[in-house]
């Protein structure tokens, strides 16, 4: 456990030196700034917005539309790829092997970084949709104070849900950039996987392609047509091809010959 921390830290002091965390928080403001400007640009519509009594299920739906189905897949996909590719531009494989830290630990750092990035983006994206309701009442006292209702709990668990949907991702985009050198091809093959979801959205069996849960989840709720005849549950079944995909790509970074 000792030397997993000092990996640990020894992982966190390389990303500090990048920009990836300004990546992830960009990121997460992206959308809730879309839909504050567009808000604020139309002030004459804010009171019936303000006055709907599904106000925060609405604004929540407008922000996680686009974040579900497009952004956090194509997110994650650069994420895991720039926290992989720190060793590799800096040609450090054999360094970071030399020190008497076993690869396994390594491998479990570097995914707990990467998992660290995933809890910031939701954190913030949560931050920037309360921002996005309160903000525009400071130049309109008028309106309803939506800060009374906001349903921190509800966002939470779903944030929690939508989280563990993306893990298959992780883990199979870990699994790939660590096993290709190139940055392009462990992305070609994600943008691969990705644009199969897209198409392939309505289909009856759409749960057998792990890139689609976070669509699925979120889409089930706000669409008659997708994710209502999933046999099982997401969560779980999320769960569960992280679980593969992190154990089959651990064994292939452990066994590798050559990892410089």
């Amino acid at each position: 456990m000792e030397r997993y921390w000092t990996a640990l830290g020894g992982e966190l002091l390389k990303v500090r030196r990048s920009t990836i965390g300004l990546l992830v928080v960009l990121g997460a403001l992206f959308v809730p700034a879309i839909v504050l400007l567009v808000r604020l640009r139309h002030p004459a519509g804010l009171p019936a917005v303000y006055a709907d009594p599904s106000f925060w299920s609405v604004l929540w739906n407008s922000v996680w539309e686009a974040n579900a189905v497009i952004l956090v897949p194509m997110l994650i996909m650069l994420l895991v790829s720039q926290v992989v590719q720190i060793e590799y531009r800096n040609n450090t494989w054999k360094q970071v092997h030399a020190t008497p830290i076993h690869p396994a630990t390594v491998y479990l750092a570097k995914l707990t970084v990467i998992l660290g990035y995933l809890v910031t983006f939701f954190a913030v994206v949560n931050l920037a949709t309360y921002l996005t309701a309160v903000l525009p009442r400071l130049g309109d006292r008028a309106l309803p104070d939506p800060s009374r209702s906001f349903p921190l709990a509800q966002f939470a668990a779903r944030s929690f849900d939508y989280l563990i949907d993306n893990l298959p991702i992780v883990g199979l985009q870990y699994l790939l950039a660590l096993h290709f050198r190139s940055f392009v091809v462990p992305l070609g093959i994600g943008m691969g996987l990705w644009l199969g979801v897209i198409g392939c959205i309505s289909w009856e069996y759409i749960y057998v392609l792990p890139y689609g849960y976070h669509a699925i989840d979120f889409l089930r709720e706000t669409s008659s047509k997708v994710g209502q005849g999933v046999p099982i549950d997401l969560q779980a079944l999320a769960v569960s091809a992280f679980l593969l995909f992190t154990l089959i790509g651990l064994g292939m970074f452990v066994s590798k010959p050559e990892r410089g």
